[in-house]
């Protein structure tokens, strides 16, 4: 696994862990929906077992009615 990928793999950890502890401030949230945005997640395009798709799996909000 490359740099960028390990960065990947860790920047969605810790959001994760931070949303599920219930400390993510208003800016980490942001940062996550950005990550997730910048990865495909609202067009549905993540691959699954990557670091998007598990931090996008893990939050804890269930999918909004289109």
């Amino acid at each position: 696994m490359g740099t960028l990928e390990l960065l990947e793999a860790e920047l969605a950890k810790d959001l994760l862990a931070r949303v599920r502890s219930g400390a993510a401030t208003a800016a980490e949230l942001a940062v996550a929906r950005q990550y997730l945005k910048d990865a495909g997640a609202f067009a549905g395009v993540i691959e699954s077992g990557s670091p998007a798709h598990n931090l996008l799996e893990g939050l804890p909000f269930t999918e909004a009615p289109h």
